[in-house]
Order: structure tokens, then sequence, then C-alpha cells
């Protein structure tokens, strides 16, 4: 039997928390210039909306490029114009390279746990 996972409502991005909202498509959270979209990232309210009625491919596609919003801002990575095709190529190209490799996904679980229990022992004064 799988156990169920629910998708977190809140994720850090550098020192911003913004909350991760799945909401019926119509939503007005969803919509940008008139547009329905399967995603909207609000930087300045640190919100990441996403429709829920997506399939779990199409869903862990839109949630990274969601983030890829919000990381461009927090960091300040600006690509202009082409935002939003860069935003697309990565949900795509991350969602894929996470299921094409479990293996990888386990092993950076792992570190990033193993780096955690580390900081915990000897915090930094």
């Amino acid at each position: 039997m799988v156990r169920e996972v629910s998708p977190p409502t809140k994720v850090w991005v550098g020192t911003y928390e913004f909350t991760l909202d799945f909401l019926p498509p119509d939503h007005p959270s969803l919509m940008v210039r008139g547009k329905t979209n399967d995603g909207c990232t609000d930087v300045e309210e640190q919100e990441i909306a996403v429709a829920a009625h997506l399939d779990d491919r199409k869903m862990l596609e839109i949630v990274w490029h969601e983030l890829t919003h919000a990381i461009n801002w927090v960091y300040d990575i600006t690509d202009g114009a082409r935002e939003e095709t860069i935003a697309r190529k990565h949900g795509v190209a991350w969602s894929t390279f996470w299921m094409d490799n479990p293996h990888y996904v386990r092993w950076y679980q792992y570190v990033a746990n193993k780096i955690k229990r580390a900081r915990l022992a000897h915090p930094v004064a």
C-alpha cells in the first residue's frame, strides 16, 4: 500500500516563505490579463497558485514552472521577455528529471538530511 503524501502548503525560496495553494481552475488567483492559467506566482505577496484539476505529471511541471518564477525573483535572475519560456522549459525539464531519476531523489534527500543533522549537532555561532 502506498502512503498518500499531501503537497506542501508553504515553500521556502531563499529567505522568503511562499504559500502554495491548489485551487479550482476558475479561481481568480489563476487569472492573468483576463486569461485562465494552470498556475500563477504573485512574488509581491509570496503566493503560488496551481490549478487543482491537473494530472500528476502536469501538476509537477506547473509547480516547478511557478517555483522558477519565485527563484528568479528572490535571486534577481532576470531574463526579460523570455521569462515565461524559460520557466515553462524548467517546469518540463526538472519534473522529468525528478521522475526519471528516483535514486537521485532519494540520495538528494539523504544528503540534505545529513547536512541538517550536522547543522543541528554543530550550530554556527
